[in-house]
């Protein structure tokens, strides 16, 4: 249980950096 609640943490960081770089992509884009 604590090996899955690890990865189920490691998953959502990675989904948080994944939307945060997004994020930034779009509103660079869109600031040009």
């Amino acid at each position: 249980m604590r090996g899955r609640n690890s990865t189920h943490i490691r998953i959502n960081v990675v989904f948080f950096i994944y939307i945060c770089t997004l994020n930034n992509i779009i509103f660079n884009y869109y600031g040009t």
